[in-house]
């Protein structure tokens, strides 16, 4: 595990879940990202919520969730070519950190380490407090994301309004203690509204001071925004495809920015959602019943090998064989028709990836930036003993045009990468200072000009000064 690793609880999927079952409570269902892989590669950016208590966990309480845990990997889990029988083999190669595990972190962070072992996204095990996180974007702290250097942490991000940035705290600085301690817990940063914890930070410079900071209520959701560069290109900014999209606020800027002939859609650090949103989304773009890919799950798999008689492992055979697609419900009366770029980085997961390869399968749009996480499966989400929450993969998705998205993360036709605190400390209105956004419009200048109908051959002489009518 590398010693710099963001910790955060879930940026797409986590907790943030879509529903088909009307009234579901034991199971949520959502495509989603790694986003509650504690072990996981994504590099999504965390949020200062609090990670798992470090309460101790009895070996009572570990053997019933490794129970269920099992239960669900070798009766529910579906991913193609994934053997789920082998969950002994992987629980037996980590049997003593398990049983040396004597709290709810470490006991976590191995039970996700024995699930990472299957290679795939969208199996995790998420801890009481980590699950109790997942499930809003509005909680009690100071309004900080972070990422974890062993003990310490470091600020990616202060939210505007928040009890960190009314106490002074800086975008770089490193979260040292809290009232006087290491930060092994990261849930003493949380606490009452308007209660007080003394924050002590080491500067760039390094230089320490400490801090009082009034905690608050905080919201972590980004909403999406739409700006215009000089020469009137829309940059369209969807930040997740989760509970927090607004369809409203979506739908006032899209048809704004629809207005343009060119619009560049930022996708970066976005981590999915619920196929609702991304469908919502896509239908400004596609027409109502426009086929956009297949969800193949283990009971297709199965039909399929039954009538065919083919490989169970051929997932994009399977997709192309089966009849039932995931299509637009419904779609903006005419569809933009202008030129799409669509900016991507590796935390870009899940639903986001799936609207990137539709825009480029079916509306010719760019990508640009650096490739994406590949983490595209259908997950519902378990709920455990002991308010424990476990992400389970059910369905593979596979494009309209037969790519795999699982483990095949999308490629940029242009790659160019943005330092995310470097973005983030430039101001929102200033999409210039983006090495990304900038590529985008370059790109979109350059498509505008080489498309741009050709210029009339002089006519006659008789005509050359006949006025326009």
């Amino acid at each position: 595990m590398s010693m710099l690793h963001q910790h955060f609880v879930d940026t797409l999927g986590a907790g943030r879940t879509i529903t088909f079952e009307p009234h579901a409570t034991r199971r949520t269902r959502c495509i989603s990202s790694w986003g509650a892989r504690v072990l996981g590669a994504l590099g999504a950016l965390g949020v200062l919520i609090g990670a798992a208590s470090a309460q101790p966990i009895s070996a009572a309480d570990k053997r019933v969730l490794l129970d269920q845990a099992e239960r669900l990997v070798r009766e529910e889990a579906f991913a193609s070519g994934v053997d789920f029988e082998k969950w002994p083999d992987h629980v037996a190669r980590y049997k003593s950190r398990l049983d040396e595990a004597k709290t709810v972190p470490a006991f976590t962070a191995t039970v996700n380490r024995v699930l990472n072992e299957f290679g795939i996204s969208h199996l995790d095990l998420l801890s009481p407090a980590a699950a109790d996180a997942s499930r809003g974007s509005e909680f009690t702290g100071i309004g900080v994301r972070f990422a974890e250097l062993g003990r310490e942490r470091r600020i990616m991000d202060v939210l505007k309004g928040s009890p960190a940035e009314r106490a002074g705290l800086k975008v770089g600085e490193i979260i040292t203690a809290a009232d006087g301690k290491e930060v092994d817990d990261t849930r003493v940063l949380r606490g009452p509204s308007g209660t007080i914890v003394h924050v002590t930070v080491r500067t760039e410079a390094g230089e320490e001071r400490t801090v009082p900071v009034t905690r608050g209520k905080v919201n972590f959701r980004t909403p999406e925004s739409v700006t215009f560069d000089a020469d009137d290109i829309a940059i369209v900014r969807v930040p997740t495809f989760h509970s927090d999209y607004d369809r409203a606020n979506v739908a006032k800027i899209v048809r704004d920015a629809m207005k343009r002939k060119r619009m560049v859609i930022d996708l970066r650090d976005n981590g999915g959602g619920e196929v609702r949103n991304m469908l919502h989304f896509l239908g400004f773009f596609l027409p109502s019943g426009q086929a956009i890919g297949t969800s193949v799950s283990k009971e297709a798999t199965d039909a399929y090998v039954r009538a065919e008689g083919g490989d169970p492992k051929d997932v994009k055979a399977i997709a192309e064989w089966m009849k039932d697609k995931m299509r637009i419900i419904r779609s903006e009366r005419v569809p933009y028709r202008g030129q799409i770029a669509v900016l991507i980085n590796g935390a870009s997961a899940s639903a986001s990836e799936i609207v990137a390869q539709t825009l480029v399968e079916l509306k010719g749009a760019v990508l640009v930036g650096t490739p994406t996480a590949g983490a595209v499966l259908v997950s519902t989400y378990e709920e455990l003993p002991g308010g424990y929450r476990m992400k389970v993969p059910h369905s593979e998705y596979v494009s309209l045009k037969g790519r795999r998205l699982e483990g095949n993360p999308l490629q940029p036709d242009f790659e160019i990468a943005q330092p995310r605190m470097r973005r983030r400390a430039a101001p929102a209105d200033a999409p210039a200072t983006d090495r990304v956004i900038e590529a985008a419009l370059r790109e979109l200048r350059r498509e505008d000009i080489a498309n741009a109908p050709a210029e009339p051959k002089p006519s006659d002489s008789n005509n050359q000064d006949k006025p326009e009518q």
